[in-house]
């Protein structure tokens, strides 16, 4: 047995088998339109080919990832105003508490200070997840100005999180709908109803 499991998946409409540790950290994938094996780690390169094997329908070529040229990764580059992937958790709460920080003597903090809490929470724990062949991006902006917490991409398919902040309060879930403390129930994918005023804490 050597451990690995072949999962079949989709980029940019071609299919993509990829080789997998039990735990989901990639050791390999096959395209089979280019009929190429990519290994990223060549002392598993006998392992990969016993676990494809089934799968090969030709020769194929086996090595490590080509490495792509000056016009490829020219083609590749983003201008830095639509790179997603240095956005940090609640990336558009830090700029909107950059610019108005709000007064500070509130008797109640700011919700958009626990909503960056708990999108910063979250956000930490989906990066964890990335040596398990995952990938988060964050705060990704919509059209009409809405966003995306979170997307978490990996071999599972693709994600879609909100964040909502719950510390002390009770969540219940009877799907399809979400309870988060006082406020009324809601479909796991709607947008969170307004919060009902709480008595101030003594």
């Amino acid at each position: 047995m050597s451990g690995l499991r072949v999962i079949p998946t989709w980029r940019h409409g071609q299919e993509r088998l990829y080789v997998c540790h039990t735990d989901g950290r990639n050791v390999a994938w096959y395209d089979r339109e280019a009929a190429r094996i990519n290994l990223l780690s060549e002392d598993r390169r006998e392992d990969v080919l016993h676990a494809l094997g089934p799968f090969l329908t030709g020769p194929v070529t086996v090595g490590p990832p080509p490495v792509p040229t000056p016009a490829e990764l020219a083609r590749l580059t983003l201008h830095p105003d639509d790179d997603l992937a240095p956005n940090r958790p609640g990336e558009a709460l830090h700029v909107a508490l950059d610019r108005d920080p709000g007064p500070q003597h509130r008797l109640r903090p700011d919700p958009r200070r626990r909503a960056l809490t708990a999108e910063q929470a979250v956000g930490e724990a989906l990066d964890a997840l990335d040596g398990a062949g995952w990938h988060a991006l964050h705060s990704i902006p919509l059209p009409g100005g809405d966003r995306l917490h979170h997307l978490l991409i990996g071999p599972g398919g693709l994600y879609a999180l909100h964040t909502l902040y719950a510390r002390k309060q009770r969540v219940q879930v009877a799907d399809p709908m979400v309870t988060l403390g006082r406020r009324d129930p809601l479909p796991s994918s709607a947008e969170p109803a307004p919060t009902r005023p709480e008595p101030p804490t003594p």
